[in-house]
């Protein structure tokens, strides 16, 4: 590959249960870290895995502003099965939709999970995700401001640009003290904007070489990670193409 990041892949691109698979394709193209999610995967080798340290996040589907019993009951699990791997970080979301005005209320939600997590003890961080609410790295940077706390960052570049309409020199000059990994993925859309398709890496119109050139010159030591999302997006159905490419043209 022609830039020197610490390459990853998640798992959103698979069928649930092949984190096994996705660490084969992984040694194959030469890309180090995994980013699995915890209630999908065989507990067994994701601990075989973060023990050799391929796993840095661990993710789970939590939103920071939901308060629901069951909810914290799974992230408690997650936490305590990334404490057991010795992974750093769980991956989370916003919990509420683009937009959405900072009310005390959402403030109050805010701090209600992040008190109740500490309390935990536990050895993780939780670490967010530039999607829905906090799709803008600018309201990321608002919220911490307006909360007065400084959460861990999953940069999703593809987010920032296609979704909050920001540069990626801008959402990472405003993230990049808290960023801790990166997700990417190449996409089109169509004339409204409101249609997002993904495509294999280079095949879109997402300014992936300026992403990874920001990395680079940062001296970006955390996952840069391939995210085919297909929870959220329709994604061409063959990973292994998308892996060569990737892999031939970055």
């Amino acid at each position: 590959m022609k830039y020197s990041l610490n390459w990853g892949l998640t798992t959103s691109g698979y069928p649930a249960g092949n984190l096994a698979q996705a660490a084969v394709d992984a040694d194959q193209y030469d890309i180090r870290f995994l980013e699995p999610q915890a209630s999908r995967e065989d507990p067994a080798l994701l601990l075989k895995l973060a023990r050799v340290g391929r796993i840095r996040v661990l993710g789970t589907d939590f939103g920071l502003a939901v308060t629901d019993a069951a909810e914290r009951e799974k992230l408690d699990a997650a936490a305590s099965l990334a404490d057991r791997a010795g992974v750093p970080y769980l991956r989370t979301v916003a919990g509420f939709d683009p937009g959405t005005e900072l009310t005390e209320d959402l403030a109050d939600r805010f701090w209600s999970n992040m008190e109740w997590f500490d309390s935990l003890d536990h050895g993780c961080r939780l670490a967010v995700e530039t999607l829905d609410g906090m799709s803008s790295a600018r309201c990321c940077a608002e919220i911490f401001s307006a909360l007065g706390l400084q959460l861990p960052v999953i940069w999703n570049a593809h987010h920032t640009w296609r979704v909050a309409g920001e540069s990626p020199e801008l959402s990472f000059e405003l993230l990049n003290e808290n960023v801790v990994a990166v997700h990417f993925m190449d996409s089109t859309s169509d004339s409204t904007g409101e249609r997002i398709t993904a495509e294999n890496p280079g095949k879109g119109d997402v300014p992936l070489q300026e992403i990874f050139s920001l990395l680079e010159k940062a001296g970006a030591d955390y996952p840069v990670c391939l995210d085919q999302n297909r929870t959220r997006y329709s994604c061409p159905a063959d990973m292994d193409e998308a892996l060569r490419t990737w892999k031939h043209l970055f």
